[in-house]
């Protein structure tokens, strides 16, 4: 997905350790890439813990700010709050920050890693919990962020293109989220963008 999402000229950048229950996972990563008709040389996957990298080695790979980071790392506290760094630290001024699993009940240090980065970091805000229902297998929610000035018109878009699936507003860590829930699954509209 998010290969379709990327603006001609931006490449999409995964670190992870690419092995699947033993398996090589980069082939098939690569395969379903293919399948989509993306370009080859728009995707730069780096085989390795994100918690291994430092913030010049983040840089060399994405090199330029990023326009959107998705957090779905080890399932630490400390990986966590790493992985949130690393994301801050090339993010573009408008970018957005979207932490998986946060709220889930198998890992309640990804929530305790979010509150604390925004604590430290009140530049950031959460801005909207895209909640799940269902099995705790399929995953939890997940939470975007972004810098203060950024956060009213990417909640107003999803507030717009989403409005059968807003919950309410809730506090967390000094931000005011929007929850959007998806019990009856996604309900959502196109939402052109100027």
């Amino acid at each position: 997905g998010f290969g379709l999402a990327a603006a001609p000229g931006e490449h999409v950048v995964g670190i992870d350790l690419l092995r699947e229950r033993g398996g090589n996972f980069e082939a098939v990563l690569r395969d379903h890439w293919r399948s989509f008709g993306l370009a080859e040389d728009r995707l730069r996957l780096h085989r390795g813990a994100s918690t291994a990298l430092d913030t010049s080695g983040w840089a060399q790979l994405v090199c330029t700010p990023a326009r959107l980071v998705h957090v779905d790392g080890e399932h630490t506290r400390t990986a966590a709050r790493h992985d949130l760094g690393l994301a801050a630290s090339l993010l573009a001024a408008d970018g957005v920050i979207v932490v998986d699993d946060v709220l889930h009940a198998w890992y309640p240090e990804i929530t305790l890693a979010v509150a604390e980065f925004l604590i430290e970091n009140p530049i950031f805000k959460a801005f909207a919990i895209l909640d799940r229902q269902g099995p705790l297998i399929g995953g939890g929610a997940k939470m975007m962020i972004a810098r203060a000035n950024a956060t009213a018109r990417y909640e107003e878009a999803l507030r717009v293109s989403m409005a059968p699936n807003i919950v309410c507003r809730t506090a967390f860590s000094g931000s005011m989220p929007t929850v959007f829930g998806f019990d009856q699954g996604a309900r959502k509209s196109r939402l052109t963008l100027t």
